[in-house]
């Protein structure tokens, strides 16, 4: 193979036929390759792929999509954050690890996990009214790659 562009790529087998490539800088990676077939006719090919920077994490809960959703106090019982990227063709795997939830006129809450649970879901139901808005932030995730992703927006829940 051989690299333009970038000026530093890791490039590892993961198995057989199949390799990663992490390319540190540039906007692509032209990878040439060349052999020779089992009936002994030599080929060679270009493919040139575009480097791109990973989109922020879409959060969402109970799969509600955007910064500023509507929800009503009952279900937020049990309610699911999730993160996902956009574009759904780079096939990263998000996994919530934590976040922070802020009740207006309280201290945060800290929650492990993806899910408010029911004792949480107590604390919450006792405080919020209608026309509250919750936010859930400080949200702490891995994806399922090494990569320097580390924005994510808050999730803004307006109880009605």
């Amino acid at each position: 193979c051989r690299w333009q562009q970038p000026l530093f790529v890791l490039i590892w087998k993961k198995e057989k036929n199949i390799y990663n490539i992490n390319p540190s800088s540039g906007t692509e990676v032209i990878i040439n390759i060349s052999g020779v077939l089992k009936n002994g006719k030599k080929f060679s090919e270009n493919q040139v792929f575009q480097i791109k920077n990973f989109p922020n994490l879409q959060m969402n809960i109970n799969n509600l999509i955007g910064f500023k959703v509507r929800m009503q106090k009952h279900n937020l019982l049990n309610a699911i954050i999730k993160g996902s990227f956009p574009d759904k063709n780079i096939g990263l795997q998000c996994t919530i690890k934590g976040f922070e939830l802020r009740i207006p006129g309280y201290s945060s809450i800290h929650i492990d996990g993806n899910k408010i649970k029911e004792e949480y879901y107590k604390k919450i139901v006792s405080k919020v009214k209608i026309g509250d808005e919750i936010v859930i932030s400080d949200i702490r995730f891995t994806v399922n790659i090494t990569a320097n992703i580390c924005k994510t927006n808050p999730i803004i829940i307006e109880i009605y």
